[in-house]
């Protein structure tokens, strides 16, 4: 059973509000000896501070909460790796949980977090429909709750920390336009989300700089997940293009494996480019070239953005943008 103050004030005949402003180190006229017995028998009682009512009483629990769509995705478990550091750092705690993808699953850990007085709320939104997105994100508003997005989706209000992922297409796409490929397909995010839309019209920019042809019939539409760039990647006509844009290194992988299934080779047939740069991009065979995320440190900022927030509400909107960098690796050759 857990040790209370009731029973350090027994062993030691003392009151309960002397131990309490002992062991809270509060101003008071005592003397050395009882101080000293005090604080011996919470140490050989195993006495462990009730932090949670302490910080009922404050009013703050120094804790965030951090909502991704999937942490088995290597950008969402860097990102997060960050918020930890960052909140560890502070001497803050961190509420982590992982929505898979739903909407609806989103929704019930604001509720959660909300309902254990979280001060805060990290959130990359889950990849369902815009309704959905826009529900979570109001929620957040009508809650009071200080949050920070991992997107540009949604609001003009909001703090964020977002990549700018329209110079980030564009560059991706610019890369293999200047190794020949002209029959480029893309496999885009969930397109009601601000960043895969910013992909996705950099990759059409960079076609019409170079006067290429739009081709719709090149452009699928993902959801950031490996298995949904595995069915996609196995309903592409394989012989229309030449190379493929993913906007995630997931959706890179699955294409490559796909490839792999058809008897194509990565990159002397087809060129693959992905996008996010997380760990498994520099240990794939034939490694894969993407465009590098600053992802821990983005994570980092966010955290701190949100404890600058909780202390200070009344504070102008920031936005915090980090520009892709490629990083040339064996997933991407001129074109044949």
């Amino acid at each position: 059973m857990r040790v209370t103050l009731k029973d350090i004030a027994e062993a030691t005949g003392t009151s309960v509000p002397t131990v309490s402003l002992i062991l809270n180190d509060k101003p008071f006229r005592v003397s050395e000896e009882t101080r000293q017995k005090v604080l011996r028998a919470a140490e050989e009682m195993h006495y462990v501070r009730n932090q949670a009512a302490r910080d009922l009483r404050q009013g703050a629990n120094h804790t965030l909460g951090l909502i991704v769509p999937d942490i088995s995705n290597g950008f969402y478990s860097s990102f997060a790796k960050g918020v930890e550091r960052a909140c560890h750092d502070a001497g803050w705690s961190l509420l982590l949980n992982d929505s898979d993808n739903d909407p609806s699953r989103e929704a019930e850990y604001i509720e959660l977090m909300y309902s254990k007085n979280v001060e805060g709320v990290i959130l990359a939104n889950a990849a369902g429909d815009e309704r959905k997105t826009s529900a979570s994100l109001r929620t957040l508003v009508s809650r009071g709750i200080p949050h920070v997005l991992m997107d540009l989706s949604g609001t003009d209000q909001s703090d964020a920390v977002a990549g700018d992922h329209h110079v980030g297409g564009r560059t991706a796409t610019d890369y293999l336009l200047r190794l020949g490929h002209r029959r480029i397909a893309c496999i885009t995010g969930p397109m009601h989300l601000e960043g895969a839309r910013s992909r996705y019209e950099g990759y059409r920019e960079a076609l019409s700089a170079k006067g290429v042809e739009y081709d719709e019939s090149l452009v699928y539409e993902g959801d950031y997940t490996y298995e949904t760039a595995l069915q996609l990647a196995r309903m592409m006509d394989w012989e229309a293009f030449t190379a493929v844009v993913a906007c995630n290194d997931l959706t890179a992988l699955a294409v490559c494996k796909v490839a792999a299934e058809m008897g194509y080779s990565i990159p002397a047939d087809r060129s693959v480019i992905g996008y996010d740069d997380v760990l498994f991009a520099g240990l794939m065979t034939p490694g894969l070239t993407t465009m590098h995320q600053p992802n821990e440190r983005m994570g980092m900022d966010a955290a701190r953005m949100l404890m600058e927030r909780v202390r200070h509400p009344d504070r102008e909107r920031v936005v915090t943008m980090y520009t892709p960098q490629l990083v040339v690796r064996d997933s991407t050759a001129p074109c044949r």
